[in-house]
């Protein structure tokens, strides 16, 4: 089913439903009101996710192949790095937990995708936690590219390590650090 054809449904459904909960609450039935109420969520919560646009689809439109998920398929597609910067010990072998080297080809495999080491202008590192939850440390490049002027990568939280691989990230860039 066709994204518009989803929307129409799930509109068209609300709308009965709230005419439920009115008619229910002008003729002191409750138990339909409260009925038609309960139902709305629940219609809409399996409804709209199958709304949205599959993966395929965009990347189809970024004109970007689908990134690689493993290291493997990475080593694989691009040979075997000259520098592995890993940011996430529990993400290892995945394509968010390390940054690949290409010292020979100037480039960085960031997430999955090729970015150019002379497109990085900077290398820092935050807490993204908000109040009350652990902290949630990332390294974020900060680049050239209009598309994507930063790349947030999680490291954890630990500010040590985090710290330590923006640091091994500014060397692979030849960024030095401030005085």
């Amino acid at each position: 089913m066709d994204r518009k054809k989803i929307w129409l449904v799930a509109i068209a459904l609300v709308a009965v439903l709230v005419g439920i909960i009115i008619y229910g609450r002008r003729t002191d039935q409750n138990f339909l009101s409260a009925l038609a109420g309960a139902i709305i969520p629940i219609v809409l919560g399996w409804l709209l996710p199958k709304s949205k646009a599959p993966e395929s689809a965009w990347t189809a439109e970024s004109g970007r192949g689908r990134p690689d998920k493993t290291v493997d398929e990475l080593t694989a597609r691009y040979g075997e790095p000259d520098n592995l910067v890993l940011l996430n010990p529990v993400k290892g072998n995945d394509a968010e937990g390390v940054v690949l080297v290409y010292d020979g080809r100037g480039m960085l495999i960031v997430n999955g995708e090729e970015l150019r080491k002379s497109d990085v202008i900077d290398v820092t590192f935050c807490n993204a936690a908000v109040p009350y939850l652990p902290n949630d440390y990332q390294v974020v490049l900060t680049t050239r590219d209009r598309q994507r002027p930063e790349i947030h990568l999680y490291t954890g939280n630990d500010v040590e390590w985090t710290r330590q691989a923006a640091e091994e990230i500014r060397g692979c860039v030849g960024i030095t650090p401030n005085p």
